[in-house]
């Protein structure tokens, strides 16, 4: 654990080569490698934005769903929904839902191409669609974005959908220290759509 934490205070991520810190063999488990991601990419934009240009950064933000009328037992059946990131820029209008994966970016469909994972488009979906009100402008147009650890991998799509742009892009755990770095920093910017029909 002392590891873990090291790792995270440094911003560092996670990878396979071999390196000057290790982290005992019960300590390499999907969950805490997905939290210690999650940590490391919020505590690199903690550090990265410049609040003096209007950016904040939220941790683990819980949503609640938007029940007009239910019946009495559903709350304690109905998920919570617990973001991983936010990035907020009032003075540029900016609101970033951010998701981390410590899984494969794409999965095979049952025709045999490659999709992205339905659970967690899903998932990103609701986050976005589920809090939108006229008293937050914000949440009109915020952005979603899914991302993944990979190694020599890389994806970076984007698509926008009812008002949202949705993105899935890839981190390069195998890259060099400035490679990561450099793909981090290009995370909060607005991609270029390209115009035409999917």
């Amino acid at each position: 654990m002392v590891s873990l934490a090291r790792a995270v205070f440094d911003l560092v991520l996670p990878t396979e080569s071999a390196g000057a810190r290790s982290l005992l063999k019960a300590q390499h488990d999907e969950t805490e490698f997905r939290k210690l991601f999650e940590k490391a990419i919020g505590n690199f934009f903690a550090a990265e934005l410049p609040r003096e240009e209007g950016w904040r950064v939220f941790p683990g933000k819980q949503y609640n769903w938007p029940v007009a009328a239910a019946s009495t037992g559903i709350a304690a059946y109905l998920p919570i929904m617990i973001t991983d990131i936010i990035l907020e820029n009032a003075k540029q209008g900016r609101r970033i839902i951010i998701d981390t994966k410590f899984t494969e970016v794409l999965t095979k469909s049952q025709h045999g191409g490659s999709r992205f994972k339905t659970g967690h488009l899903y998932q990103l979906y609701a986050y976005l669609r589920s809090q939108e009100r006229p008293d937050d402008p914000l949440s009109i147009t915020s952005d979603g974005m899914l991302v993944y650890p990979s190694v020599g991998t890389d994806v970076d799509e984007t698509a926008l959908i009812q008002g949202h742009r949705l993105r899935f892009v890839t981190i390069d755990l195998s890259a060099p220290s400035g490679t990561v770095i450099e793909r981090l920093q290009q995370l909060p910017l607005v991609s270029k759509l390209s115009q035409g029909t999917f």
